[in-house]
């Protein structure tokens, strides 16, 4: 049995959608498709139901999926001791991180950090993408979190997920948003982000394409703050798609608006540090981490 097949079972399982599953494993749809049937004709069982909305597990989809997700746990915690080998590291490493702890899953990095290489003490600092790439170059962090594209040789960046970003507005703006153009809602106000983060960067790309200069009414960089802002009518916005469930959009008081522009999330350090033992095991844990669906 293919592993790989395991971890497309499991994407499409905790996403019940072809296309989603296979946006997170970074395939195409047909592969997706093509993965499960292999499987379930490896297995002899049917695994997912095919809906209007997507997939649902089946009686035997339901019951084999916690044992594929056991597997691979194992398989990846049997990797980071394999690459850790009898080392144990001993230091202290600072981590720059952005967002939300959840999305980075800081959790399941640190908890693999601990049971692998107890000894190596991390300090979790947050900041903006644009701020952490400045201060991996100045040594005053070991390593970060990074939105955005990057293009330096004196940074190594690993590729974790693509992340799509959308515009939100009030839901009390809806009549006057529905149908309106890139130019009409350029003259509506925005709450926007400080210089040196990827929103920033991600916003001038979506105003550039729609060749607009919105109005800036006021400036922030934690999502809550911009979620809660333009739910109180103060601005549209862009926020991470993710960041905003379809389910908990009314309740919350804002609406999405269509299309989406992308980014990718990067975890950097510095070339100089390729051979350094305590950032090899912090890399090996969040690419373990990572690797989890």
């Amino acid at each position: 049995m293919e592993i790989y097949r395991l971890r497309t079972f499991v994407a499409v399982a905790r996403h019940g959608h072809l296309t989603h599953a296979a946006e997170t494993l970074h395939l195409s749809q047909p592969t997706v498709s093509g993965q499960l049937k292999m499987l379930e004709r490896e297995l002899g069982v049917t695994l997912f139901r095919r809906t209007a909305r997507g997939v649902t597990l089946t009686v035997w989809g339901e019951k084999l999926l916690s044992l594929a997700t056991t597997i691979l746990e194992m398989l990846d915690n049997f990797a980071v001791n394999a690459r850790a080998g009898s080392i144990r590291v001993r230091g202290k490493l600072r981590v720059g991180t952005i967002v939300n702890p959840e999305f980075l899953r800081l959790g399941k990095i640190t908890a693999l950090m601990r049971a692998h290489q107890p000894d190596i003490e991390l300090e979790l600092q947050h900041s903006l993408s644009g701020v952490i790439t400045q201060a991996i170059l100045n040594k005053q962090l070991d390593a970060g979190f990074f939105l955005g594209s990057i293009n330096r040789s004196t940074i190594q960046a690993i590729k974790l997920q693509s992340v799509g970003f959308c515009v939100i507005a009030p839901s009390s703006w809806r009549k006057q948003i529905d149908g309106a153009s890139w130019h009409a809602l350029a003259k509506l106000p925005w709450v926007c982000t400080p210089k040196a983060g990827a929103y920033h960067q991600l916003s001038n790309r979506l105003f550039k394409r729609h060749n607009i200069r919105p109005t800036t009414v006021i400036e922030a960089d934690r999502e809550p703050t911009i979620v809660n802002l333009v739910a109180s009518g103060v601005g549209l916005s862009l926020i991470r798609a993710d960041a905003v469930p379809v389910d908990t959009q009314r309740a919350l008081g804002i609406f999405r608006l269509p299309g989406t522009i992308t980014t990718d999330l990067s975890f950097l350090f510095s070339t100089g540090r390729l051979n350094d033992p305590a950032v090899g095991s912090l890399v090996e844990a969040v690419k373990a981490a990572w690797a989890r669906v």
